[in-house]
């Protein structure tokens, strides 16, 4: 299968914001103004505790932000005068916070994880919390979270491809139901890691599903457009210690090639739900 086609099964289940090979970014600055070693791009942040509905939002790593001035994304804000920019974010996007505050000339910077939407970078970049002249850029946003108490009803939540229900409920068990659509056909997927199978996807509502809880219930043998196996109610997890390990793989190897973890590869399988139980419901 060509790259393309791999991708575009992957947008329909996540509407992944790649259409082609995910790129393999360089290592996130190692250093901050003062020398101190910044943290790893592919290590999965330290949720900070929730802020009581009295506080007023921040700026936090796990957490959303919206932009509200069109800012520059850079690999290294350090040496954002002498290396070319990734791209640029625009008012009215989300952004899901992945490091940071990053201090470079006086601003604050934060490592970013752009929208599915965002058309001018795909990568993960440092962006400015504001302008030159103190004018605020990124601003907290306060998503609206499916509730989880007891079951979220995963035909109700939007398919959206980002980190939004990552930064919602970080690496938190998480119970919903729904019906349960599965792909079957090997490709030569772009991306390789132990959460990871390349030739089962499942999804049930907006939740990308995977883990051999739900992959062991598609029929193996015949390659097939997605298909309802049954409702179900699926336990999982965002944010599985697993990911670390996802990176890009080469095509033509059927998924078996031997592959570095890279950030862009790392956050994407941090965005997916994988389930530890499924069990069938009554139609």
């Amino acid at each position: 299968m060509s790259r393309g086609a791999a991708f575009a099964l992957f947008s329909l289940l996540l509407l992944s914001c790649a259409t082609g090979p995910i790129p393999n970014p360089s290592p996130a600055p190692t250093a901050t103004a003062s020398g101190i070693p910044a943290p790893s791009a592919t290590a999965a942040p330290t949720r900070a505790p929730s802020p009581s509905p009295s506080d007023p939002p921040t700026l936090h790593v796990g957490g959303m932000a919206t932009v509200v001035e069109p800012q520059t994304v850079y690999f290294d804000p350090l040496e954002r005068g002498t290396s070319a920019p990734l791209g640029r974010v625009h008012p009215g996007e989300q952004l899901y916070l992945v490091d940071g505050p990053l201090v470079a000339g006086e601003r604050e910077f934060w490592q970013i994880h752009p929208g599915p939407y965002n058309q001018d970078t795909k990568d993960l970049g440092w962006v400015a919390a504001a302008d030159g002249d103190g004018t605020a850029a990124l601003i907290p946003d306060n998503p609206d979270c499916p509730t989880s108490e007891p079951v979220i009803d995963a035909d109700t939540v939007e398919p959206r491809g980002d980190a939004l229900l990552l930064s919602c409920f970080g690496d938190e068990s998480v119970t919903a139901e729904g019906d349960l659509y599965c792909t079957y056909g090997e490709i030569d997927t772009t991306i390789g890691g132990p959460i990871f199978d390349n030739e089962r996807t499942c999804r049930i509502g907006g939740f990308a599903a995977y883990g051999s809880a739900v992959t062991s219930l598609v029929d193996e043998g015949q390659q097939h457009a997605e298909r309802l196996i049954g409702r179900f109610r699926l336990t999982g997890h965002f944010d599985d210690p697993g990911a670390q390990s996802c990176g890009e793989i080469p095509f033509g190897t059927g998924g078996e090639g031997a592959h570095e973890p890279d950030p862009r590869s790392v956050m994407f399988c941090r965005t997916l739900f994988v389930v530890e139980d499924a069990v069938p419901l009554a139609e």
